[in-house]
């Protein structure tokens, strides 16, 4: 079939695919990503509760964080892995280091707000 060029085979052939159909799914997926990451602004961060006190036992390592700031509304908030417990003079818990997108930074455990997601098995 490929030597003689049969075009019966009923596999559609990759030239003649409308470049007009791929640009819409490109929309429709692009278009889909926004609508989740809205809903997760408006939902789930909306109705995530912010506890001022903390215990040490409530952040481990490689669990997944909301970095919170003064001057930035909840659902611009950036999101962090911890990787490190920083410990006072004290032996609590005071200090965390994070990793975001951007590189890594310390920031002090009032800051720092879980978002409920375990995620120990994997690997990052």
């Amino acid at each position: 079939m490929f030597l003689i060029d049969l075009r019966g085979v009923g596999l559609p052939d990759c030239d003649a695919v409308v470049s007009s159909r791929l640009t819409r799914w490109g929309k429709y997926r692009q278009e889909i990503k926004e609508r989740l990451r809205n809903r997760f602004q408006r939902e789930y961060l909306g109705q995530l509760r912010l506890t001022a006190t903390r215990t040490t036992c409530e952040l481990l390592p490689r669990e997944v964080v909301l970095i919170g700031a003064d001057n930035i509304k909840r659902g611009d908030w950036p999101l962090a892995v911890v990787e490190e417990l920083i410990p006072g003079w004290d032996g609590k818990v005071r200090l965390v280091r994070l990793r975001t997108a951007s590189g890594t930074l310390l920031r002090p455990v009032q800051r720092i707000y879980s978002l409920e997601i375990n995620v120990k098995g994997y690997l990052w």
